[in-house]
């Protein structure tokens, strides 16, 4: 363990460390016949933050856009 001799807010120093939990926690799932990432919620949700695809029709689609819900068991 070390201390830290800083005039720096501790917020400032330490706001990666939840950048870096969030990063960890982001899955990667087969929806709609395309692979999309995001992050699984505790009641069966999950919430798509990018769609990985070269089909440019499908960003179109407002059902997964990323910041979308969905049901994973549905």
């Amino acid at each position: 363990m070390s201390l830290l001799y800083t005039i720096v807010k501790p917020e400032l120093i330490f706001e990666n460390i939840k950048k870096v939990e969030l990063q960890n926690s982001v899955e990667e799932i087969s929806y709609k016949g395309m692979i999309v990432t995001g992050h699984r919620q505790k009641d069966n949700t999950f919430i798509i933050e990018r769609i990985i695809t070269t089909k440019p029709e499908v960003y179109l689609d407002a059902s997964i856009a990323p910041g979308s819900v969905i049901n994973l068991y549905n």
